[in-house]
């Protein structure tokens, strides 16, 4: 972990709703091992570098989930905090996410505007955002 918090995140953005292809070349831009895991129906890539994690989850050939290890700002409440911001601003407008339900391990946010979600743990390094299915 970096003592100094430049006040960015600097994990790769990977877009929900993109073909699997073009997440995967994403992470490869980032690191060229990528790590593909099947347990049951579900496929991941997940790259690890010194400073995070990042896994993309396929569904139908699309990411449709991406899931961060992002100790970032961990140093301070505030640090964190600003970091989850930085996160949602990433997946959409902030007046588009609205905190829903915290269960005391894990932090719920709904777009309801944009088909997302998204959850963390309460340490707020890991994070996860899901495209939601519309029927």
């Amino acid at each position: 972990m970096r003592g100094i918090w430049s006040g960015k995140i600097e994990t790769p953005h990977v877009p929900l709703g993109i073909p699997i292809s073009d997440a995967l070349d994403i992470l490869k831009s980032v690191h060229d091992d990528i790590c593909k895991t099947v347990e049951d129906e579900e496929v991941s890539y997940k790259i690890s570098t010194a400073f995070f994690e990042v896994a993309v989850y396929e569904k139908n050939g699309i990411a449709s989930s991406v899931w961060y290890n992002d100790p970032t700002g961990r140093l301070t409440f505030l640090g964190k905090r600003k970091k989850i911001k930085l996160y949602l601003s990433r997946y959409g407008q902030s007046s588009n996410w609205e905190k829903r339900m915290n269960n005391g391990w894990i932090t719920f946010y709904f777009n309801d505007t944009d088909k997302l979600a998204m959850a963390y743990g309460n340490d707020m390094d890991v994070i996860r955002f899901n495209k939601i299915c519309s029927r």
